[in-house]
């Protein structure tokens, strides 16, 4: 983003709002709203935007550009898809904590491509300790043998699959 000294400068130093700095820019509020939480959560100012060059400006509020993906750091994907949970928590937020661990890390539009593509991967079934399970509502099932109903078990014993109060003796 060539023009993200300029939207820095706009906000920063001349303390102009989000709408005239994109007007001024000739780009979207959003943008101009994004790179300025991404320069907050980095703690810069203008002192410190005007001691860095473009290209360190933008590797510090972006990462490095693409290329080679040798050595860069992998982001923890379960970790990631964990937090997505909780209130608040956005991609973006997590990239900005990302970056700060790893500075040399994948930028955000990589960031987030591996994340989807290691979701995608996910499996809706899956055998945990040799038996056959799987997700129902975000709640883990266990299925029986094929055809068999899924029990979903709730804590007064019965079986939500079939409605009946599960029991060690039979009914007399």
């Amino acid at each position: 983003m060539r023009d993200l000294r300029e939207i820095l400068r706009q906000k920063l130093q001349l303390g102009r709002s989000h709408r005239k700095t994109a007007e001024v820019v000739r780009i979207s509020a959003g943008s101009v709203a994004s790179a300025c939480i991404r320069a907050k959560a980095l703690g810069l100012d203008w002192q410190a935007v005007e001691k860095l060059d473009d290209e360190q400006l933008e590797t510090r509020m972006y990462g490095p550009r693409g290329g080679k993906r040798d050595g860069r750091s992998e982001p923890d994907l379960p970790y990631i898809h964990v937090e997505l949970r909780r209130t608040g928590v956005t991609l973006s937020l997590l990239h900005l904590e990302y970056l700060e661990q790893h500075g040399d890390g994948y930028r955000y539009t990589a960031f987030c491509q591996r994340y989807r593509e290691w979701v995608r991967k996910l499996s809706v079934v899956s055998i945990i300790d040799g038996a056959l399970s799987t997700l129902f509502d975000g709640r883990l099932a266990q299925l029986g043998q094929a055809g068999d109903q899924p029990q979903k078990g709730s804590s007064d014993g019965s079986s939500e699959a079939t409605g009946r109060r599960a029991s060690s003796t039979a009914a007399a």
